[in-house]
């Protein structure tokens, strides 16, 4: 079942790490949003929620993370990191 962007804001408060979570669905739905969805989550707590997106085996998932990482470079250098892992997560073995 596809979940909301209120629903993920309702998890967001409750559990931050387990608020990132995306099907395929959600992010054709919410892609407008999903940067958005995290405005006012401390720099520390997002990291903290992107490091376990870094885990994701959706790609949909990663790719949603990589874009928040993107809106947030310019706050810390943790970000740049974060994306690069996020990039290679989605295209680092083409072979496979």
């Amino acid at each position: 079942m596809a979940r909301s962007p209120m629903t993920s804001r309702g998890r967001l408060s409750a559990n931050p790490s387990s608020a990132f979570s995306f099907d395929g669905s959600d992010l054709l739905r919410t892609c407008t949003c999903a940067t958005t969805l995290f405005d006012g989550v401390s720099t520390d707590t997002m990291v903290d929620i992107l490091e376990a997106a870094c885990s994701y085996a959706d790609h949909f998932a990663l790719w949603a993370a990589f874009q928040v990482c993107a809106g947030r470079v310019g706050q810390d250098m943790r970000f740049t990191k974060l994306g690069d892992r996020l990039l290679d997560r989605l295209f680092g073995d083409m072979s496979a």
